[in-house]
């Protein structure tokens, strides 16, 4: 249900108001095992939840200069016999245009805006958060944790410009988003038996910058050429952390002041040759200094449009490049020679390559000591169309004749080898295991369009 309103509320102010409600019942059953050592135990039941939510919108225009728009949403779930405390985010956005249809060959249009926006609740001492259920007991012997929303609040400031008639088109965006009470996995003492548990312990900043301009190269008839580039850049940063720094395998470690995709691990191995014979065995590795070797979120991202239109021939040509650059991923070859004893130094071993040994064999202690730059740059999509209504139409009596050829992912440059850098899981999992997946298939389309 809800309710809109649009209107002046005077010669150069207009304004618009909208609002609605919603709420929805769900009803489920649930039937599970849970196994902890020579102990099972079986849950079965049912699950009973209902939700509810409304919003309110509103904005205002001053004359064709000044323009506001914000929103508050609201919403609450209840899960079986408990009550959520509400879920609370809201939005504020404002521009101004400062100049529009200037001089020619000056700047036609300027505008500035931003933006603030909010999401996500402080769960109080008297409110009954959710619990939710372990795949493991906790530490004191409790199979259920309890934990609230994480609450995000985000600043963004930038610009829209327009050059020579708006021939060059100009947008700048930067922001700095921050999330508390971070759901991030925690680890008790490995010798407790426990699982990693997932618990509000931290405080996350992401702070970048968007740009993007599009140029009108040609413009004349039916003669058309343009070309679009954009470019984000973005820092994760772990600003605050109540945890465990360790978290699974070494190489995913959690840690104050680094990304929250950070990797760590060795990048050259310390040994002592006990027995001097020239080989090397895992027992013989030291324990090596661990180092941030990157995060495998891409940091950097950019993207190159071309559209070109002729006159002659009904000809078109369109294409997008895609870069994502600033991440890394395991080496398959690195890794698994490494586990596997088939690198060349292993299989070949002499006192003249014992620190290439002691390399190749690093990954034992830290799959991410085989991490590398995945940084690459991939031919996304090219299409040529071309259209006639002369005589190859005619010929076959149609009054337009369309021949379409187009390909997707048609060529990578990347200095990652092996398996295809995109097709790595993004994110705190890091894993060769992606050495498994398909890579991104090559297509091409060939369409013919017939119109009579």
């Amino acid at each position: 249900a809800g309710v809109s309103f649009s209107g002046m509320a005077s010669r150069r102010l207009r304004l618009s108001f909208a609002s609605g409600a919603d709420h929805r019942s769900r009803a489920a059953a649930y039937d599970g095992k849970l196994r902890l050592g020579s102990t099972e135990a079986t849950t079965s039941g049912g699950l009973e939840g209902s939700w509810t939510g409304g919003f309110v919108r509103g904005g205002a225009a001053f004359g064709n200069h000044g323009f506001v728009d914000g929103a508050v949403r609201i919403e609450r779930f209840s899960f079986a016999s408990g009550r959520n405390p509400a879920l609370t985010s809201g939005r504020l956005t404002g521009s101004w245009v400062l100049a529009e249809r200037a001089a020619p060959n000056r700047l036609p249009w300027l505008r500035v805006r931003a933006a603030v926006a909010s999401l996500g609740h402080r769960v109080d001492a008297d409110e009954s958060p959710e619990q939710f259920f372990q795949a493991s007991a906790l530490p004191g012997g409790s199979s259920t944790l309890t934990i609230g929303p994480e609450r995000i609040r985000e600043f963004e400031l930038g610009g829209d410009a327009g050059l020579f008639d708006g021939r060059l088109r100009i947008a700048v965006t930067g922001y700095q988003q921050r999330t508390t009470d971070v759901l991030v996995p925690e680890v008790a003492s490995p010798s407790s038996g426990f699982v990693p548990y997932v618990a509000n312990a931290g405080t996350v900043t992401n702070t970048g910058v968007e740009l993007s301009g599009t140029a009108t190269i040609i413009e004349h008839d039916r003669t058309h050429l343009e070309i679009g580039l954009t470019f984000a850049g973005n820092r994760n940063r772990l600003t605050a952390f109540d945890g465990a720094a360790n978290f699974g395998p070494r190489s995913r470690l959690i840690v104050k002041g680094r990304p929250l995709a950070g990797v760590f691990g060795a990048r050259h191995a310390a040994f002592q040759d006990v027995n001097n014979d020239g080989i090397i065995s895992p027992l013989e590795l030291l324990e090596p200094p661990f180092e941030f070797q990157g995060t495998t979120m891409p940091t950097r991202t950019a993207g190159l449009d071309l559209n070109l239109s002729l006159a002659v021939g009904g000809l078109r040509v369109s294409s997008h490049l895609d870069y994502l650059g600033g991440f890394v991923s395991a080496s398959p070859v690195e890794a698994y020679c490494g586990f596997f004893g088939t690198c060349a130094a292993i299989n070949q071993p002499s006192k003249d390559n014992v620190q290439e040994q002691a390399d190749e064999l690093r990954v034992l202690s830290s799959l991410g000591s085989a991490a590398t730059d995945a940084s690459f740059l991939r031919v996304r999509e090219v299409a040529i169309s071309w259209s006639t209504a002369g005589p190859v139409a005619r010929w076959i009596g149609a009054k337009r004749l369309t021949a379409t050829v187009s390909g997707r992912n048609l060529a990578t440059v990347t200095s990652f080898k092996v398996w295809d850098p995109e097709v790595q899981t993004f994110g705190t999992e890091f894993a060769a295991g992606s050495r498994t997946q398909a890579p991104i298939s090559r297509s091409v389309l060939v369409r013919i369009a017939v119109e009579w």
